[in-house]
């Protein structure tokens, strides 16, 4: 047989290899944030007036009674509408107004307090509430996710709480991509082929001894075009840019480990302890100790 031949043909029918998928840097910026599932309780509301929820942040809420409409307190703008068994997503803390106008006018809610750890303004593109609808009518993955929630928060085995992590994320995954569209300015960042990879770079590596020129070579880009085109899809320069996320991990690390602040300085991108104590000061108006002692107690690292 002809080797060389046989070779040949074999190339003709499979093709070239198939090219690398492209870079998702909406991916990558999800890579670092880890959702933190916290309290749970099962609130019920008067039988007159509304149920009034107030949650430091964010939450999940399963409607065990309802329908029921959930309200950001004065607002008339942000609120939904939820069937029994749907979930709604808070994805920042509110005051909330819950009313049930059918049978007895008392909603009944299983709700949950979680965070989201890493480097995230992931979040702040995405409206208050996000429901995920368990009927017929719902999108096949709500309804999936919806489903599987509600049974971990009913009573779930082992793994229940790594597990309800998971789904939340996936949910709040799927939920940027359905409220997000190309013309909002925090997604056409993160899908600029030349700004998206360095925003990923930010999120992931924020300790990094990052300067305009290093990023400007990340982007392939001269540095007064990179400040420009950065600036112009996210409304703050690259430079406030990097100190926000420096900052998010900060009080991750604050108030969600034992890390001392030598240790916080460096892992997030300060030579020294000093230096990372006056830049944190001079963001957030208090000291890393007064920040780290004022909030719940850390979980460990």
């Amino acid at each position: 047989m002809d080797l060389d031949r046989r070779d040949g043909d074999a190339a003709a029918r499979t093709g070239p290899p198939p090219e690398a998928p492209a870079p998702d840097p909406l991916s990558a910026l999800w890579r670092g944030a880890r959702i933190r599932v916290g309290r749970m309780e099962a609130v019920t509301g008067a039988a007159r007036g509304p149920l009034e929820l107030a949650t430091a942040g964010p939450s999940l809420y399963l409607v065990e009674r309802g329908p029921c409409r959930l309200q950001v307190d004065d607002s008339h703008d942000e609120w939904i509408e939820a069937a029994e068994h749907d979930l709604v997503l808070a994805t920042r803390g509110a005051r909330l107004q819950v009313t049930c106008d059918r049978g007895d006018g008392r909603p009944t809610l299983t709700v949950v307090a979680w965070t989201i750890e890493g480097d995230s303004g992931l979040l702040a593109p995405l409206p208050t509430l996000l429901r995920l609808a368990a009927g017929p009518r719902a999108k096949p993955w709500q309804r999936h996710v919806a489903v599987v929630l509600a049974s971990e928060l009913h009573g779930g085995g082992p793994g229940s709480p790594a597990l309800l992590e998971h789904l939340l994320q996936a949910a709040l995954i799927a939920a940027a991509r359905d409220h997000l569209h190309g013309d909002a300015p925090w997604l056409g960042a993160v899908l600029d082929p030349r700004i998206g990879p360095v925003l990923a770079l930010l999120h992931d590596h924020p300790e990094e001894p990052w300067s305009l020129a290093s990023l400007a070579r990340e982007a392939c880009m001269s540095r007064s075009t990179f400040v420009a085109r950065f600036t112009e899809r996210l409304g703050v320069p690259p430079a406030r840019y990097l100190a926000e996320c420096r900052m998010r991990r900060a009080r991750v690390l604050l108030r969600e480990t034992r890390a001392g602040l030598k240790e916080v300085a460096s892992r997030t991108g300060f030579a020294t302890e000093s230096a990372f104590c006056h830049a944190f000061r001079r963001w957030h108006g208090e000291s890393p100790t007064s920040f780290r002692t004022s909030g719940s107690p850390p979980h460990g690292r």
